[in-house]
């Protein structure tokens, strides 16, 4: 068979079609509009025409070539629209494995052979030490496991080392915001993504973390940097974290108890309780600052509340499922502050301060809010206090009623270990 240069050159001699019952989608190359490309078009029509007669209303893909400048149906091939869409699903997934595997190849996770579960973990996840979480940091931006884990996948257990990466898919990291981490079982690897972003169904959520403006304090005590940085005690994994719904903008004091990493805001609904850049509740007269009703408490969603006493904090962090925090549990969250000074002005929003940032990277800690603690206290000083404030700085004078422009409120979980 001679094959016609022409076309083998300046046209597509192998063409695919698809047809479906409500539409044909043919692709071709009109570079060369000639007699012998019109002839070629016609029986190609020809071909088209015969085949579809034959399959009814079933889908229809073939193969047609060119042989000595003529069309010649090829290969032939008769599916159902369920098979033509289970085929064209297997093609996109294996192509996605591709590309991740070629990512990825130095970071994959082997698979164990596929055995029954022998663990006590309601979660899927089954680590070495339940007392300690899943993941370490190791760069200001980098992670990876802390200990060997087990993760349990659609097709059986995966073993995954200590030290394994988790990959940081975004090069621009997002300063202020909260991550999850997945395992990808389709590329057979540990990732991490803003906790917004759409994964795909077949992800299996293992842990998360916050990545804040500034560092944290150290034993020195006097605050932390403004160097952007994984919050380390922000860590959680499904068998150890927050006993509550929303872990986001968190961190674990000594062990014992999670408080919120920031101050709270004023559309505390949108944003939870805890988070980075946001205008801090407080009791502001001309309601710039006073925060939305819950639904739970008569709220419609836009309406606020007219300050912020006592008893409308606790209604806000018990609509999230969260509480207040005692003076004892006060003094531990703001442990590196620096102490006895203040911030001089009102912060407005939940902002960076570096030096009222405390050894767990709680931000604002002291000197800039008096937060509503547990028994209609005050904790930490307001900004114009100055040497009074401080972890230690309390006030139980003031009437759970009272509102004023430096009372704020911060929430707290208490920690949860399961396995």
């Amino acid at each position: 068979m001679h094959r016609n240069p022409i076309l083998d050159i300046k046209m597509s001699k192998k063409l695919e079609i698809v047809k479906t019952s409500t539409a044909l989608n043919l692709e071709f190359n009109r570079c060369c509009i000639d007699d012998a490309v019109k002839q070629f078009r016609n029986e190609l029509t020809s071909i088209m025409k015969a085949v579809m007669s034959a399959s009814a209303d079933k889908d229809v893909q073939f193969m047609v070539d060119s042989v000595d400048g003529h069309a010649k149906l090829i290969s032939y091939v008769v599916e159902t629209d369920a098979e033509m869409k289970a085929r064209l699903k297997e093609d996109r997934e294996r192509k996605q494995y591709e590309r991740l595997k070629a990512k990825f190849e130095p970071n994959l996770v082997t698979p164990s052979d596929l055995t029954s579960i022998e663990s006590d973990s309601p979660t899927g996840l089954f680590k070495s030490d339940k007392n300690k979480v899943a993941w370490r940091k190791t760069g200001d931006f980098q992670i990876t496991t802390a200990m060997p884990i087990e993760v349990v996948t659609p097709a059986g257990k995966v073993s995954i080392k200590e030290g394994a990466y988790v990959n940081m898919p975004y090069v621009n990291s997002m300063i202020g915001e909260d991550y999850t981490i997945w395992y990808n079982h389709s590329a057979r690897t540990l990732m991490a993504y803003p906790v917004n972003t759409l994964v795909h169904d077949s992800y299996l959520k293992l842990g998360g973390f916050h990545y804040a403006p500034g560092g944290n304090a150290d034993d020195r005590r006097v605050g932390g940097d403004d160097t952007p940085s994984i919050n380390e005690y922000s860590f959680w994994d499904l068998n150890f974290r927050p006993d509550g719904n929303d872990p986001r903008g968190m961190t674990l004091v000594n062990d014992s108890f999670w408080v919120d990493i920031y101050l709270l805001n004023i559309d505390h609904i949108e944003n939870g309780t805890s988070k980075y850049n946001t205008r801090i509740a407080d009791g502001k007269y001309d309601e710039s600052g006073c925060p939305v009703i819950p639904s739970q408490n008569g709220g419609d969603g836009k309406s606020r509340y007219d300050g912020l006493n006592y008893y409308q904090a606790l209604e806000i962090l018990e609509s999230h499922g969260k509480r207040m925090v005692t003076e004892s549990e006060f003094a531990q969250l703001a442990y590196g502050t620096t102490e006895n000074i203040s911030g001089n002005t009102d912060p407005v929003d939940t902002i960076l301060r570096k030096e009222f940032t405390s050894k767990w990277g709680v931000m604002l800690s002291t000197g800039n809010m008096w937060i509503w603690g547990q028994d209609a206290a005050l904790f930490g000083a307001g900004w114009n206090n100055g040497s009074g404030s401080g972890s230690r700085a309390s006030s139980w004078g003031d009437s759970a009623t009272n509102s004023h422009v430096s009372f704020g409120a911060r929430g707290a979980y208490d920690h949860l270990i399961l396995g």
